[in-house]
């Protein structure tokens, strides 16, 4: 007994010593970015809110800025040294710094909001490059705060979320619409450095309760997609203005 107990002493002090000794991967090569056919130039949302993208040479992006009623109200900023990709905006004081792995997809990412947040996110992937688990870690307002998220596949599409906060379960499954492509997987993939479907959501359910469904059109250089929250009675029309690559 006296040796069970050691046991699971030590396996308690390993655990927290790896949390304290987090360091994020540095200067990882990065062997080539996922690639995809085409970028979001503009994003409407019900003829009110436009998002603006640039981007850089490489076609990773540069800015994204929104404007309401023609005024701008918030421009975020993407810059990229070695493996890192740093987000920062003018609207808060957060920083976004993600540590991309080899394969382009975050490794991890700090989030700093000075005097209020400090978390640390750590993401994991199959052999074949699916998001699996992605845990975070820190303190908001000096309150500890941790989640754990574990990602479920059908083939290669994610279809459930399973998030456990303070000890409470919570489960998101998601359906797809196969009879199209994502065309907004590149801009998807470029704003968080994660793993995107091939194909565009047409349900989020949440808890088997509530829920959101999607009904795409897409033209040769515009997606058009329409969401309807079942749990309020809202419906917003989204617009995505694309340009394709070379």
């Amino acid at each position: 007994m006296k040796f069970l107990v050691l046991f699971f002493t030590f396996c308690a002090l390993f655990l927290s010593c790896q949390k304290d000794t987090y360091k994020p991967v540095n200067n990882v090569v990065i062997n080539k970015l996922p690639s995809f056919p085409f970028r979001v130039v503009e994003h409407w949302v019900d003829d009110e809110i436009v998002k603006k993208y640039t981007y850089t040479n490489n076609n990773r992006i540069s800015t994204i800025t929104t404007f309401k009623n023609d005024l701008e109200t918030e421009r975020v900023t993407y810059t990229y040294s070695g493996n890192q990709a740093i987000r920062t905006s003018t609207l808060n004081n957060y920083q976004y710094t993600y540590f991309l792995n080899a394969n382009g997809f975050a490794d991890s990412c700090e989030i700093i909001l000075p005097g209020y947040v400090n978390l640390k996110e750590y993401f994991s992937y199959s052999n074949t490059f699916k998001l699996i688990r992605k845990k975070e870690i820190g303190v908001i307002v000096s309150v500890p705060f941790e989640t754990d998220k574990e990602y479920f596949y059908e083939g290669d599409m994610m279809v459930r979320e399973k998030t456990i906060e303070d000890g409470n379960e919570s489960i998101i499954n998601f359906e797809y619409d196969l009879t199209i492509q994502n065309l907004i997987n590149g801009t998807e993939y470029m704003e968080s450095f994660l793993p995107t479907s091939n194909y565009p959501l047409s349900k989020r359910i949440y808890n088997e309760d509530d829920e959101d469904a999607f009904i795409h059109n897409i033209t040769e250089d515009t997606v058009f997609y329409r969401n309807d929250n079942y749990s309020n009675g809202t419906t917003v029309a989204n617009i995505f203005y694309l340009k394709k690559l070379n």
